[in-house]
């Protein structure tokens, strides 16, 4: 929830910023922005950190830049070009724990994982409840004659502290993780250095320990094949006894990458579509889009926490690829606006995005299950679907 709050917090308020002087625009240039923060997990794998310390460093910065990009939000939230940075800074933060903690997880069982995919979406859920507490009965806003329980500055001053303590929890599991690592490490050198009588007894106390300590995953950069593959500072040799269970294999990763890049590509876009399709309905684009994000991050959430059935992955495609084709009609077809009036359409957009991202949220818990159950043990295949997620 911590990767993703900042920009669930900032998107939350597409209500407000779709007021302002070409405010539809502005909220359209937000959701593109948090979106190019994808190339975080590039910037980062150019870099390559070549230590668990280096790649903890890089997980404390973003934490770092997501309650940064909120303070900015805090003072100039009128400001397109200082929103739309907070934005990408935003976005980014939350590409990284898409490509680290999958990947961190992938060995997991099914329950967890849709525990852990529910996480980042409620997130987005508590955010937008925020803004309904904010705007609720009032029909009209302005920035001029504001008319609003409180303001967007305290919007922003009561998400930033909800940044800093999920931050600070997250450092502060790093700093543990590095400190037991290093403690580790040097009990190992010591024991080194005893006579080979003491060694057979203190190696012994030594690997129980460390057991003990691995047993459970505590943090993100506990688990070597996650860290190295999820930003490709490493190679993985896959041996295989036939060379063509190896093409199988490949040709199945490649599979699995290029259908999660089309889910996201196609869910990412219809986010930033939203705002125009609000923006054709004049005077009550506010209620309108207030009401498509609620019903969107309410089936997000319900849709992650589903049980996956792989058998009904088609069927939650076609679902997916029918409801964007019939929500992206009314941001470029003029026509099929005048043909639904405000009242019908206050409940059946709202409605159809509930179930966009309803079965958004299904394909994509059902194709991380599908791949976990083809390649069980491939950390490889999972960081690259999370790669390709953000691209």
């Amino acid at each position: 929830m911590s990767a993703w709050w900042s920009s669930s917090a900032i998107a939350a308020q597409l209500p407000v910023f779709i007021m302002l002087d070409n405010g539809f625009r502005m909220a359209n240039l937000i959701t593109v922005c948090v979106h190019i923060g994808g190339v975080f997990p590039v910037i980062v794998r150019l870099m390559r950190p070549t230590s668990r310390k280096s790649f903890a460093l890089v997980v404390c910065m973003t934490q770092i830049s997501a309650l940064v990009a909120l303070m900015l939000c805090v003072r100039f939230w009128q400001s397109q070009i200082i929103v739309c940075g907070s934005a990408f800074l935003a976005g980014g933060t939350g590409a990284m724990s898409n490509v680290v903690v999958f990947g961190f997880v992938a060995g997991a069982s099914p329950k967890h994982q849709s525990a852990l995919s529910f996480g980042m979406a409620s997130g987005g859920f508590v955010a937008i409840s925020l803004t309904c507490g904010q705007l609720l009965y009032y029909p009209t806003l302005s920035w001029r004659t504001p008319a609003w329980r409180f303001s967007p500055p305290v919007f922003f001053a009561v998400a930033t502290c909800v940044q800093a303590l999920a931050s600070s929890g997250v450092i502060r599991m790093l700093l543990l993780e590095t400190l037991h690592n290093h403690h580790l490490q040097q009990e190992n050198d010591f024991l080194g250095s005893l006579e080979p009588s003491t060694i057979s007894a203190g190696m012994s106390s030594l690997r129980e320990r460390s057991a003990n300590s691995t047993s459970e995953p505590r943090s993100l950069v506990g688990h070597d094949v996650v860290w190295e593959e999820s930003l490709g500072t490493t190679s993985t040799t896959q041996s295989t006894v036939d060379g063509q269970i190896s093409r199988s294999r490949g040709s199945r990763r490649t599979r699995f990458v290029v259908y999660t890049f089309m889910l996201y590509f196609v869910s990412y876009s219809m986010v930033s579509l939203l705002p125009f399709v609000a923006s054709a309905y004049g005077g009550h684009q506010q209620q309108l889009l207030l009401s498509m994000l609620i019903l969107q991050h309410t089936g997000d959430g319900i849709g992650r926490y589903l049980r996956p059935c792989v058998t009904a992955l088609l069927g939650f495609l076609c679902l997916f690829v029918a409801l964007f084709g019939f929500l992206t009609s009314f941001a470029v077809e003029a026509k099929v606006v005048q043909g639904l009036s405000y009242h019908d359409a206050i409940v059946v957009l709202p409605i159809s995005t509930g179930l966009f991202y309803l079965f958004r949220g299904m394909c994509l818990s059902t194709t991380h299950m599908a791949a976990r159950t083809q390649a069980p043990l491939d950390a490889r295949l999972v960081a690259g679907m999370a790669q390709a997620g953000q691209a």
